[in-house]
């Protein structure tokens, strides 16, 4: 008498879309991270995503975009194969600005002097921008190039 014993594995695909909280727009070439299987994927250009085979239940998945706040949610495919996830705008903090030279010249070369500022005395001149402080450094203008 022979005994055989099987053990049946069930997976699924998983699915979802990746939004901006504030605007509701999608965001493309987000990463999406399956921690537990040590997966990931990124979304498309209309912010979708998928995943093949996924045998848990539930999956700890890792959602970043640059500008925006990593998102770390444990979702239970179980009850959804599809989901939408929104992430949230991060503040960008930078220590400092440099502003180049578009000819690609070197400072050497250069007859123009070139200045440096860090974000703390950005931030000291009074202005409603960002853009607008950095325009008062001598030599700086302001401008679209295409």
């Amino acid at each position: 008498m022979r005994l055989y014993s099987f053990k049946m594995v069930f997976s699924q695909d998983f699915t979802g879309t990746i939004l901006d909280a504030e605007t509701k727009q999608t965001i493309s070439n987000a990463q999406i991270y399956f921690v537990d299987i040590k997966a990931g994927t990124t979304t498309d250009f209309n912010g979708n995503f998928k995943i093949d085979r996924i045998k848990l239940k539930t999956v700890h998945i890792q959602i970043s975009s640059p500008g925006y706040q990593t998102l770390n949610e444990f979702v239970n495919i179980d009850s959804s194969n599809n989901r939408t996830f929104q992430l949230e705008i991060s503040p960008l903090e930078l220590d400092e600005i440099a502003i180049s030279d578009p000819t690609g010249r070197l400072q050497s070369e250069n007859i123009v002097n070139i200045e440096r500022k860090n974000m703390v005395e950005l931030q000291l001149i009074s202005t409603a921008t960002l853009a607008e402080a950095i325009s008062n450094i001598p030599d700086v203008e302001q401008g679209s190039y295409s």
